[in-house]
């Protein structure tokens, strides 16, 4: 089961996280049976300004226990590594990278895209992480950049 990313601002990440159901290598996760019927529900972990959406079918007990246990193991497999590379922050997953810059672009990318970065941020290659995020664009809504990443990284090594 693959989650949905988003981002979303610390103080609904807190609200979450106060109103979490359990807590699973520091991710918050709560289920949210919705108050209007359209038939799905959702399991959501928040960590720091993100939230991953595991959705399942409303009032299915099996449904609900899958999402559940996928939702831990997400939580397990994705522990948060912190990374100032001015001017972004990174938030570094396993199976994603979200990052956050006044007057730059914010969001995620997952994938290969992700793995790529993921791979730089670890051999500390500061200048190409940016070379990279600053290609995305400037004053964007938080968004997935997954795609447009990819072809930033396709037109690099095409070069």
């Amino acid at each position: 089961m693959t989650p949905s990313i988003s981002d979303i601002s610390l103080e609904t990440s807190a609200r979450w996280r106060e109103n979490a159901d359990e807590r699973c290598n520091h991710w918050a996760i709560t289920r949210h049976e919705p108050w209007h019927d359209d038939g799905k529900s959702r399991v959501v972990l928040v960590r720091a300004c993100f939230m991953a959406v595991f959705l399942y079918q409303t009032g299915n007990d099996e449904d609900r226990s899958k999402a559940m246990d996928a939702a831990r193991e997400f939580a397990r497999r994705n522990s948060l590594a912190k990374v100032r590379m001015f001017p972004f922050d990174l938030w570094v997953f396993k199976d994603f990278i979200g990052f956050t810059a006044a007057l730059h672009a914010a969001g995620w990318i997952t994938g290969t895209a992700a793995s790529t970065l993921r791979d730089l941020v670890r051999r500390n290659e500061e200048k190409q992480v940016m070379d990279h995020l600053l290609a995305l664009g400037e004053a964007f809504a938080p968004r997935d950049y997954t795609q447009a990443m990819q072809a930033h990284l396709a037109s690099r090594t095409t070069i």
